[in-house]
């Protein structure tokens, strides 16, 4: 095995062969499959600069293969297959002989920060991928229980036979600009000192501009106009999608829903940077990503 085989190149998801029942069978008995474990919602990685995913070849991964709760597979590097296992909560997994002197079990919220974009990226497809099938080990439909299929992307339930599918929650993050200052706030759960832009989850029947809109003035009191889309983040924490939009709030007072937020202003460039009042979100997150492109005048 390679030292670090993601260097063979971005990950195939290779979703055309999740209902290929031959194809899975040929991908699963390959000898050089690797395997990316998850446990407690956390994945081994490396002790590098920076750290990298610990990839199990089948071979290290075999007693941990009988022991995982559900597999899943994740596509192809290259030709090889990568599968991921969820181990069980039960157990300590931190100790375990396939792990030892290879990394430590991190949250990806820590060690995202520092990784390569498509290392972290395979983190969050797998753990959100292991949180999906925790959460619905039982039909929403008639309650039975469900099992995986198609490579462990779908889950189909055993008594009325409903298939279900990862679920994904679109939410918004608007970065809303006057003056050449941009609207900071903090929530109760923040870390001291922590602010950042505002964010909220798509309900039903709503657009993408609507969603923004609505926020905005829900939490802060303001009208926007200009909404544009900049860019999004899987966010599996546990199973978002953020939208980033720009936007621009001509007037209005600051006026804070209490239920959500405990501060809120207008910050100028020069205020972030010498952050001694506030900090705000790491480029990991795209409300950080946002947050330096504002900065360095890209949006």
């Amino acid at each position: 095995m390679p030292d670090h085989p993601l260097d063979a190149g971005p990950l195939d998801r290779a979703a055309e062969l999740r209902a290929d029942r031959a194809a899975l069978t040929e991908l699963r008995a390959r000898p050089d499959a690797l395997f990316l474990a998850v446990w407690r919602n956390k994945t081994p990685v490396t002790r590098d600069d920076p750290p990298r995913p610990v990839m199990l070849t089948k071979t290290e991964a075999e007693a941990l293969i009988h022991q995982a709760r559900s597999e899943v597979l994740l596509g192809r590097l290259g030709r090889r297959p990568v599968y991921s296992l969820t181990l069980s909560n039960a157990e300590d997994f931190s100790r375990h002989e396939a792990f030892e002197g290879r990394g430590d079990f991190n949250d990806l919220r820590m060690v995202g920060t520092v990784m390569r974009v498509q290392d972290a990226a395979l983190l969050a497809y797998a753990r959100g991928m292991a949180v999906w099938q925790r959460d619905h080990r039982f039909c929403g439909r008639c309650g039975g229980t469900t099992t995986p299929d198609e490579g462990g992307h779908v889950l189909m339930c055993s008594d009325c036979e409903t298939r279900h599918f990862p679920r994904t929650d679109p939410a918004m993050m608007a970065l809303i600009e006057r003056e050449d200052r941009i609207l900071l706030a903090r929530k109760p759960t923040f870390p001291p000192r922590m602010h950042s832009i505002l964010a909220g989850f798509v309900e039903p029947g709503e657009s993408l501009e609507d969603t923004v809109r609505r926020e905005v003035r829900e939490e802060v009191g303001l009208e926007v106009t200009g909404v544009r889309y900049v860019r999004s983040q899987s966010w599996p924490f546990p199973r978002s999608l953020m939208l980033g939009f720009y936007m621009r709030s001509p007037e209005g007072e600051i006026r804070l829903d209490d239920q959500e937020l405990e501060a809120g202003n207008w910050y100028s460039r020069e205020q972030i940077r010498a952050g001694e009042d506030i900090f705000v979100p790491p480029r990991f997150s795209l409300a950080g990503q946002l947050i330096e492109m504002w900065m360095q005048g890209d949006i």
